[in-house]
Protein backbone atom coordinates (compact mmCIF):
# COMPACT_ATOMS: atom_id res chain seq x y z
CA UNK A 1 0.00 0.00 0.00
CA UNK A 2 2.59 2.50 1.13
CA UNK A 3 4.89 1.84 -2.37
CA UNK A 4 1.72 2.31 -4.34
CA UNK A 5 0.83 5.55 -3.07
CA UNK A 6 4.80 6.43 -3.43
CA UNK A 7 4.88 5.41 -7.15
CA UNK A 8 1.03 7.70 -7.54
CA UNK A 9 3.34 10.56 -5.94
CA UNK A 10 6.21 9.48 -8.25
CA UNK A 11 4.23 10.18 -11.31
CA UNK A 12 2.07 13.01 -10.32
CA UNK A 13 5.21 14.80 -9.89
CA UNK A 14 7.02 13.71 -13.08
CA UNK A 15 3.64 14.61 -15.53
CA UNK A 16 3.02 17.57 -13.97
CA UNK A 17 6.73 19.44 -14.93
CA UNK A 18 6.61 18.77 -18.17
CA UNK A 19 4.81 21.18 -19.95
CA UNK A 20 4.64 20.60 -23.16
CA UNK A 21 3.10 23.55 -25.07
CA UNK A 22 5.57 24.77 -28.17
CA UNK A 23 8.54 26.71 -25.89
CA UNK A 24 7.10 26.70 -22.63
CA UNK A 25 9.93 24.30 -21.64
CA UNK A 26 12.54 26.44 -23.15
CA UNK A 27 11.41 29.92 -22.27
CA UNK A 28 10.30 29.30 -18.41
CA UNK A 29 6.67 27.88 -18.39
CA UNK A 30 3.29 28.95 -18.58
CA UNK A 31 0.24 30.79 -16.80
CA UNK A 32 -2.95 31.41 -16.45
CA UNK A 33 -4.62 34.72 -17.28
CA UNK A 34 -8.66 34.97 -16.38
CA UNK A 35 -9.20 37.27 -19.81
CA UNK A 36 -7.77 37.57 -23.18
CA UNK A 37 -7.29 39.76 -25.79
CA UNK A 38 -10.65 39.35 -27.84
CA UNK A 39 -12.70 38.73 -24.40
CA UNK A 40 -11.73 35.15 -24.50
CA UNK A 41 -12.21 33.15 -21.24
CA UNK A 42 -9.03 31.90 -19.36
CA UNK A 43 -6.09 32.10 -21.73
CA UNK A 44 -3.30 30.28 -20.80
CA UNK A 45 0.00 32.22 -21.95
CA UNK A 46 3.66 30.94 -22.72
CA UNK A 47 6.97 32.84 -21.68
CA UNK A 48 9.21 32.96 -25.29
CA UNK A 49 12.49 33.86 -25.95
CA UNK A 50 12.19 37.22 -28.76
CA UNK A 51 14.43 34.85 -31.12
CA UNK A 52 11.93 32.14 -31.24
CA UNK A 53 9.57 34.43 -32.45
CA UNK A 54 11.60 34.61 -35.58
CA UNK A 55 11.12 30.87 -36.65
CA UNK A 56 7.23 30.43 -34.84
CA UNK A 57 4.57 30.58 -37.32
CA UNK A 58 1.45 29.78 -34.97
CA UNK A 59 -0.96 31.44 -33.03
CA UNK A 60 -1.25 31.92 -29.66
CA UNK A 61 -0.38 33.82 -26.25
CA UNK A 62 3.04 34.54 -25.03
CA UNK A 63 5.15 37.04 -23.01
CA UNK A 64 8.01 38.30 -24.01
CA UNK A 65 10.69 40.39 -23.02
CA UNK A 66 12.59 42.86 -25.67
CA UNK A 67 13.17 46.88 -26.52
CA UNK A 68 10.50 48.61 -27.04
CA UNK A 69 10.42 51.66 -29.44
CA UNK A 70 8.10 53.81 -31.29
CA UNK A 71 8.94 54.10 -35.35
CA UNK A 72 6.69 56.59 -37.15
CA UNK A 73 4.35 56.88 -34.11
CA UNK A 74 3.65 53.51 -33.62
CA UNK A 75 4.67 50.72 -30.78
CA UNK A 76 7.58 47.96 -32.11
CA UNK A 77 9.30 45.38 -29.82
CA UNK A 78 12.73 44.22 -31.39
CA UNK A 79 15.73 41.81 -29.64
CA UNK A 80 17.39 44.33 -28.27
CA UNK A 81 18.49 47.96 -28.44
CA UNK A 82 21.47 47.12 -30.82
CA UNK A 83 19.20 45.04 -33.18
CA UNK A 84 17.12 48.18 -33.92
CA UNK A 85 19.62 50.21 -34.34
CA UNK A 86 21.21 48.79 -36.48
CA UNK A 87 18.34 47.58 -38.77
CA UNK A 88 16.92 51.24 -39.03
CA UNK A 89 13.18 50.10 -36.95
CA UNK A 90 12.92 47.29 -39.38
CA UNK A 91 11.91 43.53 -38.29
CA UNK A 92 11.01 44.32 -34.94
CA UNK A 93 7.06 42.90 -33.61
CA UNK A 94 4.41 45.67 -34.02
CA UNK A 95 2.50 46.03 -30.97
CA UNK A 96 -1.15 46.55 -30.35
CA UNK A 97 -2.56 48.05 -27.48
CA UNK A 98 -6.19 48.61 -26.65
CA UNK A 99 -7.41 52.14 -26.73
CA UNK A 100 -7.95 52.46 -23.04
CA UNK A 101 -4.28 51.56 -22.45
CA UNK A 102 -2.70 53.55 -25.10
CA UNK A 103 -2.01 56.64 -23.15
CA UNK A 104 -0.62 54.71 -20.05
CA UNK A 105 1.17 52.52 -22.60
CA UNK A 106 2.93 55.61 -24.07
CA UNK A 107 3.26 57.19 -21.10
CA UNK A 108 5.67 54.26 -19.52
CA UNK A 109 7.60 53.56 -22.75
CA UNK A 110 8.42 57.20 -23.78
CA UNK A 111 12.47 57.38 -23.32
CA UNK A 112 12.32 53.70 -25.79
CA UNK A 113 13.35 51.06 -23.01
CA UNK A 114 13.35 47.46 -22.53
CA UNK A 115 10.05 45.88 -21.20
CA UNK A 116 7.78 42.92 -21.27
CA UNK A 117 4.87 42.03 -22.64
CA UNK A 118 2.31 39.38 -22.66
CA UNK A 119 -0.45 39.44 -25.40
CA UNK A 120 -1.68 37.38 -28.81
CA UNK A 121 0.81 36.94 -30.92
CA UNK A 122 -0.12 36.80 -34.82
CA UNK A 123 2.76 36.09 -37.37
CA UNK A 124 2.75 37.56 -40.13
CA UNK A 125 0.84 40.02 -39.40
CA UNK A 126 3.07 43.00 -39.60
CA UNK A 127 1.07 46.08 -41.07
CA UNK A 128 4.67 48.25 -41.86
CA UNK A 129 8.39 48.11 -41.26
CA UNK A 130 8.94 44.91 -42.19
CA UNK A 131 7.85 43.61 -38.79
CA UNK A 132 7.75 39.43 -38.27
CA UNK A 133 3.82 39.58 -36.69
CA UNK A 134 2.03 41.22 -34.29
CA UNK A 135 1.46 41.13 -30.38
CA UNK A 136 -1.99 42.26 -29.55
CA UNK A 137 -1.29 43.33 -25.19
CA UNK A 138 -3.88 41.62 -22.75
CA UNK A 139 -4.76 44.75 -20.56
CA UNK A 140 -2.49 45.86 -18.60
CA UNK A 141 0.15 42.91 -18.98
CA UNK A 142 2.98 45.10 -20.01
CA UNK A 143 6.23 46.34 -17.61
CA UNK A 144 9.18 47.98 -17.66
CA UNK A 145 12.53 46.11 -17.22
CA UNK A 146 15.47 47.99 -15.11
CA UNK A 147 18.96 47.35 -16.80
CA UNK A 148 21.56 46.49 -15.28
CA UNK A 149 22.97 49.18 -13.13
CA UNK A 150 20.23 51.41 -13.82
CA UNK A 151 18.03 52.28 -10.50
CA UNK A 152 14.52 50.91 -10.41
CA UNK A 153 12.05 53.26 -11.21
CA UNK A 154 8.38 53.95 -9.84
CA UNK A 155 5.40 52.84 -10.99
CA UNK A 156 3.87 55.92 -13.06
CA UNK A 157 0.08 55.59 -11.42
Amino acid sequence: MIIRSWLYFLALSLFSCGVTAGNAEKGGGCYAVSKGVRGDGPVRVCVSLFPELWTRHDVGYIEVTGYVAYVDGSPYMFASKDLYVYSGGKGGVALSVSLSEADRFKRLMVNDSAATVAGLYLPGYGEKNNAIGRLEIIGQHYWLQEMAGERPQLPID
